[in-house]
């Protein structure tokens, strides 16, 4: 048995994810099992569905062609059909996208589409949309010595009004680009998938089940043509806006929207929420860093 602990749940696998820092001290009654058996290919009282999924109250069914059906009920039970003889080597990094987000849905947990670093004691979020260079951004900065939190997903609590986020002890993905460009090559581990040249990235972080306060929320966008890095403070309502527009959601989700937006309340009234336009090269990547530290840096003691 493989044990972990990633967005505040500690997991018993009945196989590996490479994907996720291994837990030693996992807890002897996992929130979550990952086991291998039969799934049916329909689920009979499904009220919803796509190409690739099945929804019914309190399970949701993946349809991944050629490698595996996956059932996820009640945000505690994974159960995987294997449809193909190295379907093991495709099925984590599925299992750690869609796979975890549905359960975090399922348990009524606040989700967002980010990277996350720990900054003096304070995580530092990075969202938006695929390909603005949330999981470079983390890379970047573990090769300066911070601590990545989260990499693609990040689960958000409000406590007593205060937002924290439990870290998924997951080893950030990085494209073969980016590896190269960044001089990465003695931290790059195995792909994520065979046929990808994405890789796991090994930055030796010892996993942790704690949450890290928050302490701000950088939201990515492209620059305008000729505009070098630039952070602007987003208002409440546009933090709101942001934020919502940053949220994981699985398809026919029933989750409680309610929470979700206590959740968000919390993070906008801090005033943590900046935009951030990052270059989409690498030719100007230090000195965005440097602005993107000290501001960070800046706001954190302001925050403490």
């Amino acid at each position: 048995m493989y044990t972990y602990n990633s967005c505040g749940l500690a997991i018993a696998s009945a196989f590996a994810l490479p994907g996720l820092v291994a837990c030693e001290n996992a807890s002897a009654v996992p929130d979550v099992r990952i086991a291998l058996g039969h799934v049916d290919a329909q689920l009979p009282d499904a009220q919803a569905q796509g190409p690739t999924w099945q929804s019914a109250p309190g399970r949701m069914l993946l349809s991944i062609p050629a490698i595996a059906r996956i059932l996820i009920a009640g945000g505690q039970n994974v159960t995987c059909d294997l449809q193909h003889p190295d379907a093991l080597l495709h099925l984590p990094v599925f299992l750690r996208s869609s796979g975890l987000g549905i359960l975090l849905r399922q348990r009524k947990s606040a989700v967002l589409r980010a990277s996350a670093v720990e900054l003096d004691g304070k995580a530092i979020l990075f969202c938006g949309a695929s390909g603005t260079g949330k999981s470079t951004l983390a890379a970047v900065l573990a090769q300066r010595g911070m601590h990545v939190i989260a990499d693609d997903l990040c689960a958000v609590e409000a406590r007593a009004g205060n937002p924290v986020i439990h870290p998924d002890n997951g080893r950030v993905q990085l494209w073969q680009q980016a590896v190269t460009a960044l001089d990465l090559q003695a931290m790059q581990a195995m792909p994520v998938r065979p046929c990808l040249e994405k890789f796991h990235m090994d930055f030796a972080a010892a996993p942790r089940d704690t949450p890290w306060p928050l302490g701000a929320v950088y939201v990515l966008r492209k620059p305008l043509a000729g505009q070098t890095e630039v952070i602007v403070s987003a208002s409440s309502i546009d933090a709101m806006r942001l934020l919502w527009a940053s949220s994981w959601f699985a398809d026919a989700d029933s989750s409680d929207e309610a929470r979700d937006f206590q959740v968000l309340t919390a993070i906008a009234r801090k005033g943590l929420v900046f935009q951030l336009s990052w270059p989409d090269s690498f030719d100007h990547l230090a000195g965005a860093i440097a602005t993107l530290v000290a501001h960070a840096r800046e706001h954190v003691s302001v925050a403490s």
